[in-house]
């Protein structure tokens, strides 16, 4: 039987879904950049790299402003 207070497992749980979210956008971060690395992209594939990180961005900011 657990032994933590129910907030304190509840905060615990809150901050594991946060960083498991974090893991998984530094994980597609990862698999663009080993899929186009920049030296050798061309202009649209730049285009769209760029689109897929500022949404990674953007899922982070989310993710770091939930409660």
């Amino acid at each position: 039987m657990n032994k933590l207070s129910l907030k304190t497992l509840r905060d615990l749980i809150r901050l594991r879904n946060k960083l498991d979210a974090v893991s998984q956008i530094s994980w597609s971060f990862s698999v663009l950049n080993k899929q186009s690395p920049i030296a050798k992209v061309d202009e649209e594939d730049a285009k769209v790299l760029i689109s897929a990180y500022e949404e990674f961005l953007q899922e982070l900011h989310t993710i770091m402003e939930k409660e």
